[in-house]
């Protein structure tokens, strides 16, 4: 509404949402909301490679790595012993210890060892520096999602997963966290306006 507020000429048009990734997430629950305004003329929505369900996303990722070649059959074989029973894996929130180890070297496998996951056959370029790797995979997709989507400074298209950008933390926190002031996109410095996407950082 406010968008049309400000750019009336528009009113009129017919109105798609559209998105990638976590807009898997934010682009129905946005439409929800328009299509209770009939005036916004919502014709309907597209998702492209859409990140709908954290748990599938992490099931079928540890499939996908494993029939692409990413994961040697030790590993898959220590993962089918501990992730899975009665013909089913559960990859997302296992609390095997065992299995846990398991995924968090398929996690460093896939997100942090200089792999473009938009792109797998393409190289991320200059690969990921290892103080980057995160070793909580049923969080990594989350936090590296919040991190390439954040609010506020545009979308970032990130190859590798294991990144941070620089920030400024409100005041009260600032001398418990002091400020980031250089960041790393797909092992190269870079400022936080600064996006990798294809294997191509920029």
């Amino acid at each position: 509404q406010d968008f049309f507020r400000l750019f009336p000429e528009y009113k009129n048009n017919k109105l798609f949402l559209t998105g990638e990734s976590y807009a898997g997430i934010y682009i129905p629950t946005l439409a929800v909301l328009v299509m209770q305004d009939p005036s916004m003329n919502l014709q309907g929505l597209a998702v492209g490679n859409g990140l709908s369900s954290y748990e599938q996303n992490d099931n079928s990722l540890v499939y996908f790595a494993y029939y692409h070649g990413l994961l040697g059959n030790r590993l898959w074989s220590s993962l089918q012993t501990h992730c899975c029973s009665q013909n089913k894996c559960n990859f997302y929130d296992n609390k095997d210890p065992e299995c846990v180890t398991n995924l968090q070297e398929v996690a460093r496998i896939v997100g942090n060892s200089g792999l473009n996951i938009y792109n797998l056959y393409a190289p991320c370029a200059g690969g990921v520096p290892s103080h980057f790797r995160t070793l909580l995979w049923s969080r990594i997709w989350a936090t590296s999602s919040l991190a390439c989507h954040s609010s506020g400074r545009g979308i970032r298209h990130c190859c590798a997963q294991g990144i941070k950008y620089a920030w400024t933390p409100p005041a009260p926190t600032q001398q418990l966290l002091p400020p980031t002031s250089t960041t790393r996109t797909c092992g190269r410095p870079s400022t936080s306006q600064s996006s990798c996407r294809n294997g191509t950082c920029a």
